[in-house]
């Protein structure tokens, strides 16, 4: 069974810089648990019209990833983290 992993971007790292320290918090959180599912994608809504891109739903969050493979890893990279209203635009 491959492990998954998720990896920010630098565009997503400055992103998520922004957020405010509880918002970070509760993201990071959220990641770590779907870390540890089997297929963390099951629980992602594949984005239409951006081939390989799904999307996490955090509350009124959103984090943007692709997935990659890395050996013994898969790789979801993190392509942008935000607000529902901006995310979508980045």
């Amino acid at each position: 069974m491959k492990r998954y992993l998720f990896v920010f971007s630098r565009h997503a790292d400055r992103l998520f810089g922004k957020l405010q320290k509880n918002v970070q918090s509760r993201i990071l959180k959220k990641l770590a648990e779907i870390q540890k599912l089997q297929n963390p994608l099951l629980h992602a809504k594949k984005l239409e019209g951006m081939v390989g891109r799904y999307s996490f739903r955090i509350g009124d969050y959103r984090v943007i990833v692709t997935k990659k493979e890395n050996g013994q890893f898969l790789v979801l990279l993190i392509l942008a983290v935000g607000h529902r209203k901006d995310v979508y635009e980045n």
